[in-house]
């Protein structure tokens, strides 16, 4: 890798390492055409790491899979993946492409920055931890957001400061 790494994620049931962060380039130093997520198969090639089909054009902080359906869950800052889909920082992994949840997370009024930091379990769903104030259209913006609930089907606001026990993993 060439840059940061910022998350790790270890899938048992598919014996996988995921890898999110800033890299651009991953085995052996070629520049990577799908940056900034990767991962390390164990059962095939267990000292390779191996590129996805596309990437995403800005950093990945926050990975998660589901112990159950093995889909992976992908957060950052990122709007779209390398080949150019719009997505905006959150997204799924069937095993095939990668998804936007939902409407996505918008850019935030008035923040500089809107960045998913964490994707946690959390009450028959997904709690999405960053900064952001509006996750989707005709939110207020004037409300700000430490956490998106997400049920499987739609995102959902948590006001700030509702939930304030998850931190960025390096803090």
């Amino acid at each position: 890798m060439n840059d940061i790494v910022y998350k790790l994620v270890y899938n048992q049931n598919q014996e996988r390492l995921y890898i999110g962060g800033q890299f651009t380039t991953s085995q052996g130093g070629a520049v990577n055409a799908f940056p900034r997520i990767a991962y390390i198969n164990f059962i095939t090639a267990p000292t390779t790491t191996v590129a996805f089909y596309t990437g995403f054009n800005d950093i990945v902080y926050a990975l998660y899979t589901d112990p159950v359906t093995n889909d992976l869950y992908v957060g950052g800052q990122f709007t779209a993946t390398s080949a150019g889909a719009s997505i905006l920082r959150i997204a799924s992994y069937n095993g095939a492409i990668f998804n936007q949840l939902d409407t996505g997370i918008a850019t935030s009024i008035g923040l500089g920055s809107t960045i998913v930091y964490d994707i946690v379990p959390y009450k028959n769903g997904l709690l999405i931890v960053g900064l952001f104030d509006a996750f989707t259209v005709g939110l207020f913006t004037d409300r700000r957001y430490s956490a998106v609930w997400y049920n499987g089907q739609s995102l959902y606001g948590v006001p700030y400061g509702y939930y304030t026990g998850i931190y960025r993993d390096w803090e």
